[in-house]
């Protein structure tokens, strides 16, 4: 898949064997949509399979508690293999450290930042002007996010927001 002037369109021929990933490109496959339609359109429907991989997989733990002593809420946290620490890391690195960003590195990044999420990584990712504009330049610069980040921002949706963040980290208790 590509992004160009806004728009969404898959590479002919390059289908992805993944059938979550597959799902996607069949929607983007029968034409162009713009980035915010696609995130409205793919986003929700890949929320239970993405969450239950990433179970699986053991990068996240879900879990369940009461909230205010009646009702069962379900909890997803760290699974404990590291994942979310590399993930985090590589993020910080191109952020704080200033290292040339790879290009999923500089899409998560611009992600986080544009969906309004990277200040609740502070303890991780100190949120400092310096942070900000690097994230911000990120955002704007040519890495397939920047579009992304705007229909993110735009839409605002818990559900569009929570399935493309949780699926590439767990968010920090507390």
């Amino acid at each position: 898949m590509t992004a160009r002037g806004g728009k969404v369109e898959t590479v002919e021929g390059h289908a992805p064997s993944d059938a979550i990933l597959r799902s996607a490109w069949d929607y983007l496959s029968k034409k162009p949509r713009g980035v915010q339609t696609a995130l409205a359109a793919i986003g929700p429907p890949l929320r239970e399979p993405v969450l239950e991989r990433l179970v699986e997989r053991g990068d996240i733990h879900r879990g369940s508690r009461k909230v205010l002593g009646l009702f069962s809420a379900t909890t997803l946290s760290d699974g404990g293999n590291g994942r979310r620490a590399r993930l985090l890391g590589g993020v910080r690195e191109v952020l704080v450290d200033g290292a040339p960003p790879r290009a999923r590195v500089a899409a998560l990044a611009a992600l986080l930042s544009g969906s309004g999420t990277l200040p609740q990584f502070h303890r991780e990712i100190p949120w400092t002007s310096p942070v900000i504009t690097r994230a911000k330049e990120l955002e704007q610069g040519n890495w397939g996010a920047g579009a992304a980040a705007e229909a993110v921002t735009r839409t605002m949706t818990a559900t569009v927001v929570g399935s493309v963040v949780v699926a590439v980290t767990v968010l920090p208790r507390g």
